[in-house]
């Protein structure tokens, strides 16, 4: 179990540190045009209705979409990789969007990648974040250094037309590291760049050169545009995983900070993800710890306080709703030791931070034996694949308050016994060994307490892999799910298309459709190698236009971020 806690810390950083080569001089030089599909949006009355919802001649599973839809969002030059989208609309102009990336396009240290759309997503202005400087006051008094890199994008826009963008940032030969807010007022073509010393953009930060007990990870940010008393705060969730000396692993719990100035400032609200006799009974540690990071004995001896992937949104009345993944539930474990995830979902009281919850979701079938184990990373992949793997996708939220989850896992697919290794020559699984990992959709109408069985939502056949789902709601009530499918090729080859699911019934059913008008092949993505295409994809939507942005390999060992403009009509 402890080795599924340390690979999620260290795999970031062995990623980021692999590619952390200097970068390629481009001054003085004439760039080549880097090769992309034609630029044309889908707009209203392009694509009729019987193209994707009707099984016709005209569309059929698997049938390529008409010619040059797709959008290169990323403008380098570099042929390193782009990955792990985020998007979002404003949501009071929908021709203005904000997009966020990893970029590995300035080879060392590794940017967090932005572009911005004032035309509804026809064209794109891309740039990157300004790394905050990493100091160690506590400790190392004088000692000033970039982050080797930042992840886990994540970005918002405010009603006020404030756009935010907060990630990760690390240092490569020490213990210091944090998670930075930059803020833009306008519209996402250029961040203001967060100090440590003074706070601003800071949103948490461990502090220690030294003392490598704290890892900051997996951020996710929303804004509550809700119109209420605290319209404007920006809402971080993260994992703070906590290490006794820097090598025991103790526990991960979910943390809440919150800003009410634009950024400027932030105040951790502390942990937020509760307890529970039933969900929560196998325990690592209940002491809290010594050292700077400890954080005192459990509140319970039952504390949900073993997590990762988080993600908060917010509720009509303010009400802030957040869901993660929890491996503590034993009982629900496949076999011992197994630790099979769970999604849980708490409510936090946004005038108190008093926590509702957690909320029992659904069983995850992504335990230690429920995927192949890649040769690349020491991460679960897919047969024929390489990449590292999660199963979280994410919380959304519809006009009515109502909550859709999203996650993708290998219930439908064979068992591995741990660890059984792909082949590092191909991806391929031993023979007769398959995955068949799909996605599913679950939704509650009573404020998280409940939630429907999982519906599955992916109507591939058996053996064909989906991953990485996103879930968004338009302002309508439809509901969009985006995900990686390769039902063109199976699992008997690497090709992998973005695809989209559509629902205008509340979620009771689905239609799908292929979004990426080019298949990709990952196995050669990150430069020459499958080890990591990001940990998820994104969509936005307003009224019956979606926005879904994916990670692609088109281009030849170089990973690229594409989206497309889809707007199928009806209503």
């Amino acid at each position: 179990m402890k080795l599924k806690q340390f690979v999620k810390i260290f795999g970031i950083l062995m990623v980021l540190t692999i590619v952390a080569t200097a970068a390629n001089a481009q001054s003085g030089i004439s760039l080549p045009v880097k090769p992309k599909p034609n630029v044309m949006s889908w707009r209203s009355g392009i694509v009729e209705e019987a193209l994707f919802f009707n099984q016709s001649e005209d569309f059929k599973p698997g049938a390529k979409q008409p010619a040059g839809h797709n959008l290169l969002v990323n403008q380098d030059f570099t042929s390193r990789p782009q990955n792990e989208t985020a998007i979002v609309v404003n949501p009071n102009n929908p021709r203005h969007l904000v997009a966020g990336y990893n970029d590995y396009s300035l080879g060392y240290p590794i940017g967090g990648g932005t572009a911005a759309s004032f035309d509804g997503g026809q064209t794109w202005k891309s740039g990157s974040v300004v790394f905050p400087a990493l100091t160690a006051a506590g400790d190392f008094p004088g000692f000033v250094e970039p982050p080797v890199g930042t992840g886990d994008p994540t970005v918002a826009v405010a009603n006020d037309g404030t756009v935010y963008h907060t990630s990760i940032g690390f240092s490569a030969s020490f213990c210091e590291n944090g998670i930075f807010t930059y803020q833009s007022q306008n519209g996402g073509v250029s961040f203001w760049r967060p100090i440590v010393a003074t706070g601003r953009g800071v949103v948490d930060y461990w502090p220690y050169a030294f003392d490598c007990s704290v890892f900051l990870d997996k951020e996710y940010m929303t804004v509550d545009n809700s119109g209420g008393a605290h319209d404007g705060r920006i809402y971080v969730t993260y994992t703070r995983f906590f290490f006794e000396g820097g090598a025991d692993y103790l526990d991960s719990p979910i943390y809440l900070a919150y800003s009410d100035d634009q950024g400027q400032s932030f105040t951790v609200a502390g942990e937020i993800n509760g307890a529970s006799a039933d969900l929560c009974e196998f325990q690592v540690d209940t002491a809290g710890g010594t050292g700077p990071g400890a954080t005192g004995p459990d509140t319970t001896s039952y504390d949900c306080d073993e997590n990762q992937y988080s993600y908060p949104v917010v509720g009509s009345d303010g009400s802030v709703y957040v869901h993660f993944f929890n491996e503590q539930n034993e009982s629900e474990w496949t076999s011992p030791g197994n630790f099979n995830n769970q999604i849980l979902v708490v409510k936090v009281d946004p005038d108190t931070f008093a926590v509702s919850g957690p909320y029992f979701v659904t069983k995850v079938y992504d335990g230690l034996d429920n995927y192949p184990i890649s040769p690349f990373n020491g991460r679960q992949t897919v047969c024929n694949g390489g990449w590292r793997l999660i199963s979280a996708g994410n919380l959304a939220i519809g006009p009515n308050d109502e909550l859709y989850i999203t996650f993708a896992d290998n219930r439908n697919g064979d068992t591995f016994p741990y660890p059984t290794l792909i082949s590092a020559a191909d991806g391929s699984c031993p023979s007769g060994k398959a995955t068949s990992s799909d996605v599913f959709v679950t939704k509650s109408t009573d404020g998280g307490m409940t939630w429907s069985a999982p519906q599955k939502i992916t109507q591939d056949s058996a053996d064909h892999d989906n991953w990485f789902p996103w879930i968004t709601v338009s302002d309508n009530g439809w509901v969009w799910a985006l995900y990686y499918d390769r039902r063109l090729s199976g699992n008997s080859a690497h090709a992998t298309d973005a695809w989209v699911a559509l629902s205008r019934d509340g979620g009771a059913s689905w239609n799908e459709f292929r979004a990426s008008e080019v298949s990709s092949d990952f196995f050669y993505g990150f430069q020459g190698s499958p080890s990591f295409i990001g940990d998820y994809n994104g969509i936005a939507a307003v009224g019956t236009k979606a926005f879904p942005f994916w990670t692609d390999a088109r281009v030849f060992g170089d990973t690229d971020v594409y989206m497309d403009v889809v707007q199928p009509g009806g209503k």
